[in-house]
């Protein structure tokens, strides 16, 4: 499992085992002045309130989900998507994919 955490200063990526294994920081960074107005950007025109609570893809059935977890001007909720694409979701999901590095060998072996 991997946690992506992204406050006003910076990113962290963090991968959890399922079997009681301490947790490994995969990449820790501070962000740029520029990707740090690409989220203020982003978040100006998001409307957490307005967001479900739960996004579910009745027509598919796996176990492949995300949970993101936003806080926004004081105010947050925890959002759960079970295979589907939710566009402002998917927007935050390539922001944060373009603060990281191309290289993560490693990243992805089990754990």
């Amino acid at each position: 499992m991997y946690c992506y955490e992204v406050d006003n200063d910076s990113i962290l990526v963090t991968k959890y085992s399922t079997n009681d294994k301490p947790e490994i920081i995969l990449y820790s960074n501070s962000l740029t002045i520029k990707q740090k107005l690409e989220f203020e950007r982003f978040f100006s025109g998001f409307s957490l309130s307005e967001m479900k609570e739960n996004y579910i893809n009745q027509n598919v059935q796996g176990s492949r989900h995300d949970v993101y977890e936003i806080a926004v001007d004081g105010f947050s909720k925890t959002i759960t998507v079970y295979i589907m694409d939710v566009p402002e979701l998917i927007k935050l999901t390539e922001l944060i994919e373009k603060c990281l590095p191309t290289d993560r060998k490693g990243w992805y072996e089990n754990y």
